[in-house]
């Protein structure tokens, strides 16, 4: 499981977390997460995704990371 991460606690509820769930694009790192509307991004580092999620992303992590 990919867990996603840096979602509003408002969304928590009805957000799959789960990268595997969310809308494929063309792109292989990025997924659309259908109930908030937003673009996740698959991050491969620690500090990627802390990169991102202080532009307020959402991102994708695996669990390792």
């Amino acid at each position: 499981m990919t867990k996603i991460v840096n979602c509003p606690p408002e969304n928590a509820s009805n957000c799959p977390q789960d990268w595997e769930k969310l809308e494929q694009t063309g792109d292989r790192m990025i997924r659309f997460c259908p109930t908030c509307f937003r673009t996740v991004y698959h991050c491969e580092t620690q500090a990627e995704a802390e990169g991102r999620m202080e532009l307020k992303q959402r991102v994708a992590v695996n669990e390792e990371n």
